[in-house]
């Protein structure tokens, strides 16, 4: 018997290791061999990524001015399309942060004219409602910890709130 077979056939009756290490051996797989060969099956209805009907932006891949062989210039219009593809991606969001201020003007006759705030706009600074549904949608939709909703809005919008402002 080799020295890593010796070291494989030790368990904790006979070593001085104890029981927790008997559980780092390697076992055997629980799944048995289905027969079928590996990859898709037959009959297996496969899923791809669908074409959109009309992108939201689509990049021509223009053509040179001018033949590179003999130099004459080429009718654009006549260009036909060869091949298309299309690129899927998440925009980066940011959050907005919209000032608001209230003027005061004299008139000419004394009497003073003061605009007021909207009715939603109370606080110095506030958080408008979509930035608190989110917050609800991460703790009660999501079931994230706090710190965690508060890590996930910061980490994608680049906003810092605090845990106890998610409580409130």
């Amino acid at each position: 018997m080799s020295e890593s077979e010796t070291q494989l056939s030790k368990d904790c009756h006979n070593s001085s290791t104890p029981p927790s290490f008997d559980e780092l051996k390697k076992t055997r797989p629980l799944r048995r061999p289905s027969g079928a060969k590996s990859g898709g099956q037959i009959r297996h209805k496969g899923m791809t990524l669908k074409r959109v009907r009309e992108p939201g932006e689509v990049i021509e891949h223009g053509l040179p001015e001018r033949c590179d062989g003999c130099g004459e210039t080429s009718p654009l219009s006549c260009a036909q399309i060869v091949e298309r593809r299309q690129v899927f991606d998440i925009p980066v969001v940011r959050y907005e942060a919209t000032g608001h201020r209230t003027l005061r003007l004299q008139c000419g006759c004394g009497k003073l004219h003061e605009s007021q705030f909207l009715s939603g706009v109370r606080g110095a600074v506030q958080y408008e409602p979509n930035i608190r549904a989110l917050a609800v949608h991460l703790k009660q939709g999501q079931l994230l910890p706090l710190a965690r909703s508060a890590q996930l809005i910061d980490d994608l919008y680049e906003l810092e709130v605090s845990p106890a402002t998610l409580l409130a």
